[in-house]
């Protein structure tokens, strides 16, 4: 009996979400010090959970160093309806906050690469496009400037990712 409630509650909870909230899953390609080179983006309704995996080079090729990254964005409502040439193109301003595993690389003349890494808080803003209408709005890019800071500086960044949509629950 308790594990069909347990169903039950389940089964509505489920059915409550897909009528309700919009829920969609993202997989982003780019240089981004957030979501890193390759990760990936967990969005409910405005808000965004990314996790990523980004390679810091050193100048020893056989020393590299893997960040692992882990972030959350806020989206802004749609900017506006660009409809002269290209209908259907939506704009999103983005704020993006993150934690980076290993982040930055300082020199350290003890360690046999010469660089040490050290983690870094991230904060990034921009704007994402969803670029063609054509594809179902499966296709966006992500265009934004942000800040590096660590425990000894801080660092202009940028990033430039291709996002693809692999699930998304409501139109």
């Amino acid at each position: 009996m308790k594990k069909l409630k347990w169903f039950i509650l389940s089964l509505f909870l489920c059915v409550s979400l897909n009528a309700q909230i919009p829920i969609s899953f993202n997989v982003n390609i780019g240089d981004s010090p957030i979501t890193g080179l390759l990760g990936v983006e967990f969005e409910i309704s405005r808000f965004a959970l990314s996790a990523g995996w980004r390679p810091n080079g050193t100048m020893n090729p056989w020393t590299p160093i893997n960040s692992y990254i882990a972030g959350f964005s806020i989206y802004s409502n749609e900017l506006n309806k660009i409809e002269v040439n290209m209908p259907g193109i939506r704009n999103y301003l983005y704020f993006s906050s993150g934690y980076s595993s290993s982040g930055f690389l300082v020199k350290n003349e003890e360690k046999e690469s010469g660089y040490t890494s050290i983690p870094s808080i991230l904060l990034m803003t921009g704007i994402r496009t969803y670029l063609f209408p054509n594809v179902a709005h499966r296709l966006s890019t992500k265009i934004g400037v942000g800040c590096n800071l660590n425990k000894s500086s801080s660092h202009f960044t940028f990033e430039i990712i291709f996002n693809f949509l692999l699930f998304k629950n409501k139109p």
